[in-house]
């Protein structure tokens, strides 16, 4: 009967063995496992840091560009209302020029038709009295 004992006895022990050391293992393993978790939350929080920064940076540059945009487009639209006012300002002193002068025209074809001096109306739309 020892003989039958013995491979039973053998086998508890190597089972008893094996147990152990699957304890072991599974022991490291949770503990690198758990390792590995804070390495991957430490990263995830550098990257998270970074990626503000770069967010910041790059907020500060496109509020930088929009500032100077917004400064070039409002010196060009002064420059182009300047241009404008010039031009409407010319295109009325024309346009007063012109009238004067038609208006001249037609009062020296009436007075030539006639035979007469130019009217008090005409006379005012000359600027004469």
């Amino acid at each position: 009967m020892s003989d039958k004992r013995k491979p039973k006895k053998i086998k508890q022990q190597l089972q008893t063995g094996l147990d152990a050391i699957k304890a072991e293992a599974q022991r490291k393993y949770d503990k690198a496992l758990h390792q590995a978790e804070l390495e991957l939350n430490k990263q995830q929080q550098i990257a998270r840091e970074r990626l503000d920064r770069v967010d910041r940076w790059a907020l500060e540059h496109v509020d930088e560009a929009l500032d100077k945009a917004t400064e070039e487009f409002n010196r060009a639209k002064g420059v182009a209302k300047r241009k404008y006012d010039r031009a409407i300002a010319e295109a009325q002193g024309s346009l007063q020029k012109n009238l004067k002068q038609a208006s001249s025209d037609v009062g020296k074809k009436e007075s030539a038709k006639s035979g007469r001096s130019p009217t008090r109306m005409q006379l005012s739309l000359h600027g004469k009295s």
